[in-house]
């Protein structure tokens, strides 16, 4: 297995423009939450971090103590604004929901360039590393673009050597890791029996195809007032188009026939 994150890394002893407003908004406090922040990048991953929901929390309880005086909301913040101001890549955050840069994957890959295996996933890449022997991508698929939910399928399908292997061939590893869509287990395995659903008809779905209907999912169970999906609601339009062989995902048929009100709405209403 390739090994990720780097031990140490550099600290630019040059002016940032970008870390001084970030110090200048925030004091030390700032500084020091960007500093924790490239640290869990570069000794995880070495090139990107993930960052959902519940990462502030877990950023807080691991990286500063009790007495720090940071909390949850100041990290929200910083983070908001390292992504406005380009310490962070805003695009990578908004389609993958992880935090990276060009500068930070530029100090990684050269710090690991002599490793004889680097295994990087290319749709998260914004620099070039085609001149660094040992490459190989990990094709990640099912990326849906909810921050709230970070989707990806952990299998190693399509990893490739480049320079070892001939054009066009692809050498496929199957690791029996379950797919993982959502984190929520019911819904994630929902979603996975409509995909084997759609498969049994002789519709399998593509890398892209998956990520619409996960949108598709979102807005047909989505949370009014809220960027949330309920998540009830998305099980029972999944197990609808299962039942009944569709190729798509339709609104709860119950919904239309009725008030055109939400499962979740409906609930709310009752209680």
């Amino acid at each position: 297995m390739a090994k990720e994150g780097i031990p140490s890394f550099l600290l630019d002893c040059r002016t940032n423009d970008n870390i001084s407003e970030i110090e200048a908004e925030y004091g030390v406090k700032g500084f020091a939450v960007v500093v924790r922040l490239w640290q869990k990048i570069y000794a995880e991953k070495g090139y990107y971090c993930e960052w959902i929901e519940r990462s502030p929390l877990l950023f807080l309880s691991n990286w500063f103590g009790g007495n720090s005086g940071v909390t949850v909301s100041l990290i929200n913040e910083i983070v908001k604004r390292c992504l406005n101001n380009g310490i962070f890549d805003a695009k990578m955050h908004e389609d993958y929901s992880i935090l990276t840069s060009a500068r930070i994957q530029e100090q990684y890959f050269d710090a690991v360039k002599r490793r004889k295996e680097i295994l990087v996933k290319k749709q998260y890449l914004l620099v070039s590393v085609d001149k660094i022997d040992g490459i190989a991508y990990e094709n990640d698929v099912s990326v849906c673009k909810n921050r709230k939910n970070v989707c990806r399928n952990d299998t190693r399908e399509g990893k490739v050597r480049e320079g070892k292997v001939r054009e066009g061939k692809v050498n496929k590893i199957n690791t029996g890791v379950p797919c993982r869509y959502y984190p929520d287990e019911l819904l994630n395995q929902a979603f996975i029996d409509y995909l084997e659903m759609r498969k049994k008809i002789k519709k399998p779905m593509t890398d892209r195809a998956i990520e619409l209907a996960m949108k598709k999912l979102k807005e047909l169970s989505a949370i009014p007032f809220s960027d949330n999906m309920d998540n009830d609601t998305a099980i029972k339009i999944l197990e609808q188009s299962v039942m009944n062989c569709w190729q798509g995902l339709f609104p709860l048929k119950r919904d239309k026939q009725k008030t055109g009100n939400s499962d979740w709405e409906q609930k709310w209403r009752d209680a």
